[in-house]
């Protein structure tokens, strides 16, 4: 059985209400090296084991496992010139638009355009790189 990974907890819940209404859960974990695809996070790659629910059926089988990356509960907040722009609950979608946010600025044209300084925090330490 390949297990399905989600970026925050909150969206492996989701995915079980959703498909498994009536099923009971159990706490479970995922290891990088076993059978998993990431869900929404493309090249996706880790080490050691995350946390997830296996989902139960009448007969007190596992019939999936759902796991996830990060609980959510992080408050990721992107600036770009000292504005902010973006708020995020996950890193995967943090960092990407902390990664596109960069490349914008660069790409500009120093001499028509001002470049602004883009920095990335965790719920209120600069994570930037």
């Amino acid at each position: 059985m390949e297990a399905k990974l989600f970026k925050t907890r909150k969206l492996a819940e989701k995915y079980i209400r959703e498909n498994y209404p009536d099923n009971d859960t159990e706490k479970s974990a995922i290891s990088s090296d076993s059978q998993w695809e990431a869900i929404d996070m493309p090249g996706y790659s880790w080490q050691g084991e995350t946390p997830a629910l296996s989902v139960i059926d009448n007969d007190g089988n596992e019939i999936e496992r759902v796991g996830w990356n990060e609980e959510g509960t992080d408050n990721y907040e992107l600036y770009v010139g000292g504005r902010k722009v973006s708020d995020f609950d996950n890193i995967f979608d943090a960092r990407e638009a902390y990664e596109r946010a960069k490349k914008l600025e660069n790409e500009k044209d120093e001499d028509e355009e001002t470049i602004f300084d883009v920095k990335l925090f965790c719920t209120g330490e600069d994570i930037s790189r």
